[in-house]
């Protein structure tokens, strides 16, 4: 049942209907199985400008996920919340602690050379840029 939910609900995000995706998906029962609808939940509520209620959810996600490539896409994801909330330490403490853990890529620094930017911090936005580039 519930993955007839959650399959109705993908599609509905696909088509760009997130309102109606996030209805479906916040009306299910769900389970610590389910816990693959904290990830839908959460990308809605970004895509509708709620960025709290989506780091929430993505994190309920990354309590329960194990999967290294889907939590460093979340990392990547709340951070990028961080950004449009102006939280750009919060933000800047995600992707060093995707760093430590031995994530790299552009978009990682990217985000990174982003945020020491917004905090006037422009050598080190400088150098992030250009590791990205580099990549």
């Amino acid at each position: 049942m519930n993955s007839d939910v959650l399959r109705e609900a993908i599609k509905d995000y696909n088509n760009g209907d997130y309102t109606k995706a996030l209805t479906s998906l916040i009306v299910c029962d769900i389970s610590d199985d389910d816990y693959i609808f904290y990830y839908y939940i959460g990308l809605c509520y970004i895509k509708l400008k709620d960025y709290g209620q989506g780091i929430d959810n993505l994190e309920l996600f990354l309590d329960r996920d194990d999967n290294l490539l889907r939590i460093f896409q979340t990392r990547m994801l709340i951070s990028y919340s961080y950004i449009a909330i102006e939280m750009y330490d919060k933000s800047h403490r995600t992707l060093t602690g995707l760093l430590e853990s031995g994530f790299e890529s552009a978009k990682l620094y990217s985000l990174l050379g982003f945020t020491y930017f917004k905090q006037n911090l422009l050598h080190k936005s400088i150098k992030n840029y250009r590791k990205a580039l580099s990549i």
